[in-house]
């Protein structure tokens, strides 16, 4: 940074604190928060997820263990998979209504939460059901294509982490 100024940036961990490491978006986050914090000293991370059951929340949280009280933070809502499909829907409400704030929002798999942010990074890992239809249904195929073209367009920065 050349200005010196030290910036709040958001992560969005719905993957991680949904379905932890064992799949490879989870492991992604983990290492990418994990790498951030050993090579970052000048800016703060705070961590945002929505998630319907808190069996992987401990890994999450594990992430601010030895840090500095501000150098991590965490934002994660209970919800049900009826107020995921109703936000999805409506694009509402913004994760600034729980009072999530950041200068820069990386989203890390696929999906961009509603937010008010313009100043968004999206990490895109595969688009392996795009390339291998047939072993998806029609249905995931028509509504990931159509939601990653739509979040790809909202992001200033796109991140691939594949080659496919």
């Amino acid at each position: 940074m050349t200005d010196n100024k030290k910036l709040q940036i958001g992560l969005e961990v719905s993957s991680l604190i949904n379905h932890g490491q064992d799949i490879g978006a989870g492991r992604y986050i983990l290492n990418l928060i994990k790498g951030l914090l050993t090579v970052d000293s000048d800016n703060s991370y705070f961590l945002f997820g929505t998630y319907t059951d808190n069996k992987y929340l401990d890994l999450a949280y594990s992430l601010g263990h030895g840090s500095a009280d501000d150098k991590i933070r965490f934002k994660f809502l209970k919800v049900s998979g009826k107020y995921l499909r109703v936000r999805e829907k409506l694009g509402f409400p913004p994760v600034e209504f729980t009072g999530f704030k950041a200068d820069i929002f990386h989203c890390m798999d696929y999906m961009i939460p509603p937010t008010f942010s313009k100043n968004i990074v999206l990490t895109i890992h595969d688009l392996a059901f795009m390339r291998f239809p047939e072993f998806n249904f029609d249905w995931f195929i028509k509504k990931y294509s159509r939601m990653v073209r739509r979040n790809a367009g909202s992001a200033k920065k796109i991140l691939a982490s594949s080659e496919s």
